[in-house]
């Protein structure tokens, strides 16, 4: 039960003062952190307080974000963002068909979070400003088509290490993400456009 206490408590604890308490996601993340160490201590569990701080600074995380930060400045700059978004918004499609598509598609050619969330979220920002709703769809179906490609490096790690059959694992991650799909674009429809 310790495990699982040292395990789930700064999780459970970031939610609920998140959620509950309206506490800012930054601001209660980091109390969670400062509140856990002498937990840690207490339950016999010594942690190193520097390595808690300095591991979290993820070199190849920033770098990552400097990447897509860049690329959203370079389709701004050169016109590119304005003019697909334009084809975009006059297109007999619905806006989230539109995004849908485009966020699996690219969830499935780059394998990673970062790769359709920085193709595919300028373009929501643009095309329906401060839309929460297509901003979701973008998150589930990159997700989607993430999981169901080979191109994703924690499956093709996953099956090296477990020695599996890699489209068989890649036929399960489909079936729960199809799964994900269906009960999303249900809850949304019947939520937000009916």
């Amino acid at each position: 039960w310790k495990s699982l206490i040292l395990a789930f408590g700064p999780i459970v604890t970031s939610f609920l003062l998140i959620v509950a308490f309206d506490v800012q996601a930054a601001l209660a993340m980091g109390l969670v952190v400062v509140a856990f160490i002498p937990l840690y201590f207490w339950f016999k569990r010594p942690i190193s307080v520097k390595s808690v701080f300095t591991e979290s600074l993820d070199k190849k995380l920033f770098f990552n974000v400097v990447c897509i930060l860049y690329f959203i400045q370079l389709l701004t700059v050169i016109g590119t963002l304005d003019e697909i978004v334009n084809v975009f918004n006059n297109s007999a499609l619905p806006q989230a068909v539109i995004i849908a598509c485009l966020s699996f598609i690219f969830g499935v050619m780059t394998g990673m979070g970062q790769g359709y969330i920085a193709i595919v979220m300028p373009i929501v920002a643009l095309m329906a400003p401060g839309n929460i709703v297509l901003v979701g769809i973008a998150m589930v179906y990159g997700m989607a088509g993430q999981m169901v490609t080979p191109t994703h490096l924690c499956i093709l790690v996953t099956v090296e290490y477990f020695k599996s059959r890699l489209w068989k694992t890649i036929g399960k991650c489909g079936v729960l993400s199809l799964l994900m799909i269906l009960i999303f674009s249900a809850w949304t429809y019947w939520r937000y456009y009916l």
